[in-house]
């Protein structure tokens, strides 16, 4: 039985895995004092170990013995670390793989005479910079050879350095930037930037003393408050949205906030940018009062248009109007010229003859019978000249507003009786017996005829009427009668069997100055008044004259009255 220890290298290898796997590094002398024991074990020759076991199991970290500052044997681990393979290194110093830059720190290590680490450059076979960790230790092997633990952390060190550069993009842009950057985690500001710092009003300092709400308007803080909350707990949060705040000047101001869920210190956090948007507010608020006043203006318009639509109308009807009433006055200045020529015709025969039979009465010596005569001759012509007289002032009183209506009781029966005596005496005197005048009475002699109205206008109208009728009719009869409508109207009608009245005249017969065609004629003389007049005098009493369309011939004239009393003032 051999007397040698026996030397467990599995757990030496166990050792320098948790080395590994822990970086606890004081696994590491245990594992070299372990092997230590080992190299007492084995051939005096340093090399003479079971790399096997130990180097070969190794992957992450190289294990390289040194000695005398030279390298005697490394892991395929330190080949691929530095490019080199193992056989390549062997007897060349250690240094000759270090950057000159950590040559000195490198140096003062294994001159310190006792365990150490160190982070250091290195330099590979093709020259590129690597970056690893070296632990020693100076508890030497056998002809004062020891092991040296290597870590390449050139991917830690890519990564510190992105990270650092990252850092400072992140602080220049963070400063430089318009947009509010700030970082908030609980209730409280963590991290704000120049540009939040501006658009606050608040120093960093000062925020990070507030809650992340407090510089929120009234009506918006609850939003806020709650959607910050839910954002560090990671619920789905809207983003991308507007607020007003309250700087600490006291100005109101909108913002824009997009927010996302980080991790600070190891804790969520949450992470906004906000964006001044208080201009844009504004220039939608002046565009929306613009777009309003357009809209009124647009609403002023239309209605401005409407209106002026609407007085081009009125325009086009007055126009029109006035176009008519041109017509019509100029149909008056023509009809008051026929009139006036007519008159002068009408007021000179009758004078002539008056003045003709005077000057006969006054130089011949004529008999009675002659004399007599002529005396009805100039009394009849009188009559007819005082009737165009009287029919002058009547049109000249209305047209100026000046006939008065004066209503007193009286019996209608007896007035239309007085009325057919004197038209036949007119139908005698014109030869015309043979012509019927008849008066419908729709009452008896016991009844009350009496009505109350104006008696000489009712009897002008009437007047005017029978004489049209006996003017017009040759044959067959003139009937004048009334009937009660009711108590306070009364019809009148007269109606003739004589030659009637065109409709293109009973469109004009009532206006003035107008006579019918068939009166237009050295038979049937006038003034073309009366009709006019007799319509004037029925809207007085409280009336309407109209023509009664027949199918038989004739005329009928219809026109009521109004029997009520007069108001008392």
């Amino acid at each position: 039985m051999s007397n040698k220890p026996t030397i467990d290298i599995t757990s030496i290898i166990a050792k320098l895995q948790r080395i590994h796997n822990e970086q606890d590094y004081s696994q590491l002398y245990e594992a070299i004092d372990e092997l230590n024991q080992l190299h007492s074990t084995i051939a005096p020759h340093p090399t003479s170990y079971d790399k096997a076991d130990i180097l070969y199991h190794f992957s992450s970290e190289a294990l390289v013995v040194i000695q005398d500052y030279k390298i005697i044997d490394c892991t395929p681990t330190y080949s691929k670390i530095s490019g080199f393979e193992c056989h390549e290194l062997k007897d060349k110093s250690f240094f000759s793989t270090v950057h000159p830059s950590s040559i000195n720190d490198m140096s003062n290590l294994f001159e310190i005479g006792k365990t150490g680490s160190l982070h250091y450059k290195g330099v590979s076979k093709n020259g590129d910079i690597y970056f690893a960790n070296i632990s020693i230790n100076k508890t030497t092997l056998k002809n004062s050879a020891f092991f040296v633990l290597i870590q390449d952390i050139t991917n830690q060190k890519k990564m510190e350095q992105q990270l650092r550069e990252s850092e400072s993009m992140f602080r220049n842009l963070a400063n430089i930037t318009s947009v509010a950057i700030m970082l908030y985690q609980g209730d409280k500001w963590i991290y704000a930037n120049p540009a939040a710092e501006k658009i606050s009003g608040y120093s960093a300092q000062e925020l990070k003393k507030m809650n992340y709400w407090d510089f929120v308007a009234p009506e918006y803080k609850e939003m806020i408050k709650n959607r910050g909350k839910q954002r560090q707990k990671g619920d789905d949060v809207p983003s991308g949205y507007e607020f007003k705040i309250t700087t600490k000047d006291g100005i109101e101001k909108w913002v824009f906030l997009d927010g996302k869920l980080s991790i600070y210190n190891s804790k969520p956090a949450g992470l906004i940018s906000i964006i001044d948007i208080s201009n844009i507010k504004q220039a939608e608020i002046n565009l929306k009062q613009k777009n309003k006043a357009l809209i009124e203006t647009e609403e002023e318009l239309k209605t401005t248009n409407q209106q002026l639509n609407i007085l081009n109308k009125k325009l086009l009807q007055q126009n029109s109007k006035l176009k008519v009433a041109k017509d019509r006055a100029e149909e008056s200045d023509r009809l008051k010229s026929a009139f006036l020529a007519n008159m002068s015709h009408e007021i000179r025969t009758p004078m002539n003859a008056i003045m003709g039979f005077a000057e006969i009465l006054a130089e011949t010596d004529i008999d009675s019978k002659r004399q007599r005569d002529y005396g009805e001759i100039i009394h009849s012509r009188s009559q007819y000249l005082l009737q165009i007289i009287n029919d002058i002032i009547d049109i000249s009183k209305i047209e100026a507003n000046l006939l008065n209506i004066y209503k007193t009781k009286f019996n209608i029966n007896e007035l239309l009786l007085d009325l057919c005596r004197t038209f036949n005496a007119v139908l005698k005197n014109k030869q015309k017996e043979h012509v019927k005048l008849i008066v419908q009475n729709p009452t008896t002699e016991k009844e009350d005829t009496t009505i109350y109205s104006d008696k000489q206008r009712l009897t002008q109208i009437l007047t005017n009427l029978i004489g049209n009728a006996v003017k017009f009719t040759d044959e067959g009869s003139i009937t004048i009668g009334y009937e009660m409508k009711d108590a306070e109207t009364a019809l009148f009608f007269v109606r003739d069997t004589g030659s009637g009245i065109s409709h293109d005249d009973a469109e004009k017969i009532f206006d003035r100055f107008v006579m019918a065609k068939n009166a237009i004629d050295d038979k049937h003389q006038g003034t073309g008044l009366g009709l006019a007049i007799s319509k004037s005098l029925v809207e007085l009493l409280g009336g309407r004259l109209w023509l009664e369309k027949t199918s038989s011939g004739g005329t009928t004239f219809c026109f009521t009255i109004s029997l009520k009393q007069l108001s008392s003032k």
